[in-house]
């Protein structure tokens, strides 16, 4: 078995990015596969829906591998100021958009990604994952992930987490930079009420 020796992430990086339509083809050049990440890949803690490495870093690139268990779910999030792609390197995913307003709105429908796919992602997106299979994916950005929000429907609140941190409500309460409520909405009985 040939042993994997690390691509220059920073390259792979540049390239998918400049072009994400040829993501694929990019990834292969660099002889970047499923296989190969593997050995790379970190499990998640108890709790957590997926492990997180954060394979480079610079002042404008992240490259991060997330390793998700079976059937884990993810917090609706943003990502912060980035923009980037995500492949879907194993298993199976769902994939939710969101909208905040007084509340968390789920916008269009559920999509059922394949193993393989590639999902793009804007500064502006809400979305949730959920492995369906044990997976991998392989999450490309620029620049690199910052003042992330995780969106917590059970506490009607955004939370801005810190760079180390993912879409997850943190155990460690110093992960969380900031949390904001959502405008209070009435209940049903209060809607009554106030349309006398």
């Amino acid at each position: 078995m040939v042993e994997f020796v690390d691509p220059n992430w920073e390259l792979v990086a540049r390239a998918v990015l400049a072009q994400p339509r040829n993501a694929r083809a990019i990834l292969e050049r660099f002889e970047i596969s499923r296989e190969r990440l593997l050995p790379l890949c970190r499990p998640p803690e108890e709790g957590d829906p997926y492990g997180r490495k954060v394979l480079f870093r610079s002042e404008d690139l992240e490259v991060m591998l997330a390793t998700w268990t079976s059937g884990a779910e993810c917090l609706p999030h943003d990502h912060g100021f980035s923009s980037g792609t995500v492949w879907l390197a194993a298993g199976r995913f769902t994939e939710r958009r969101f909208m905040l307003g007084d509340d968390l709105d789920e916008v269009g429908t559920m999509i059922i990604r394949q193993s393989g796919a590639f999902v793009h992602v804007t500064d502006d997106d809400i979305h949730s994952m959920r492995s369906l299979d044990a997976g991998i994916s392989l999450h490309v950005y620029s620049p690199p992930v910052h003042a992330m929000k995780v969106y917590d429907k059970g506490s009607r609140s955004t939370l801005t987490v810190s760079d180390d941190c993912g879409a997850w409500v943190p155990r460690d309460e110093a992960q969380i930079r900031k949390r904001a409520g959502w405008a209070h909405k009435p209940s049903i009985d209060e809607e009554r009420s106030n349309a006398r």
